[in-house]
């Protein structure tokens, strides 16, 4: 639900790399959603297109720190960023340009669109 309220098409799953077996399962799990129509292209048939990116990290605990888990995520070492740009205003790769402090109240109207249209 919150995929939609925030338009997003996509998700990053960080595991830490020494998570051998559970790396697997989520694989697993991942392959599942993709071939039930889960995830993907019209996911849900909702006329959404959503992909999962699983990204094994080093396994530092650092990584635990927002600014340190997107330099993870960007391929480059684990270490916190010198704040601001604050991780909420810019994003991912910088992909957020712009925050709105009404994020919450957004999904909650899009969730409840979403509900009333299905059930109509």
């Amino acid at each position: 639900m919150a995929r939609v309220g925030m338009r997003a098409t996509a998700a990053y799953i960080y595991i830490r790399g020494e998570y051998v077996n559970e790396h697997k399962d989520l694989e697993k799990a991942r392959k599942e959603a993709y071939e039930a129509g889960l995830l993907g292209k019209n996911s849900c048939g909702s006329g959404y297109d959503f992909d999962v990116h699983i990204h094994y990290g080093a396994g530092a605990y650092i990584c635990g720190e927002e600014t340190a888990l997107l330099e993870s995520l960007e391929g480059k070492q684990g270490k916190p960023r010198l704040k601001p740009p604050f991780p909420l205003m810019q994003g991912y790769m910088g992909l957020i340009r712009h925050f709105k402090p009404d994020l919450e109240r957004r999904i909650m109207e899009r969730v409840e669109k979403e509900l009333l249209e299905a059930a109509a």
